[in-house]
């Protein structure tokens, strides 16, 4: 059987990775093992600055809530979850060795604050042992029409 390691951090990019992981190993009868890594506190910034401890249990329980929701909705999907302490990207990619695919959530922010900020998902596209999809936030419907009204007024 397949595993699709799945890297969340609490953004709603890595929801969606999230869901798109479960999604499509109930096609193809994978399963799903969930890994949220926690770093220093200058960088967790959906949890807040505290010890380490509690910023793992704070995790956990995230965790365990998001899971426990997929699973009411993908009862046949084997999820495992976890947290760990450590750099995103070099924890995600020590654990990948073990799996067949790779998934994560790609916030867009690209450019030059991207490159300043460091991009997890674009380092784990250029290092990682199996492949990996990039699962990109939706944008809202509002934004998506308004563009296309802006583009239709300027040709």
């Amino acid at each position: 059987m397949e595993t699709f390691l799945v890297g969340v951090d609490g953004s709603v990019a890595s929801r969606r990775a999230l869901e798109w992981a479960v999604a499509h190993a109930e096609i193809e009868r994978a399963k799903i093992r969930v890994l949220m890594v926690v770093e220093g506190p200058t960088r967790d910034m959906w949890i807040p600055h505290s010890p380490l401890d509690d910023r793992l249990a704070t995790a956990r329980r995230h965790l365990a809530g998001m899971v426990k929701t997929l699973r009411e909705y993908h009862p046949q999907v084997a999820i495992e979850h976890e947290a760990r302490e450590g750099r995103a990207a070099q924890v995600l990619l020590e654990v990948a060795r073990d799996c067949d695919l790779l998934v994560v959530g790609g916030r867009g922010r690209g450019g030059v604050t991207g490159a300043l900020v460091g991009s997890v998902s674009l380092h784990c596209v250029a290092h990682s042992p199996c492949p990996v999809v990039v699962v990109r936030r939706q944008r809202k419907d509002s934004a998506i029409k308004a563009r296309t009204k802006a583009k239709a007024k300027t040709g």
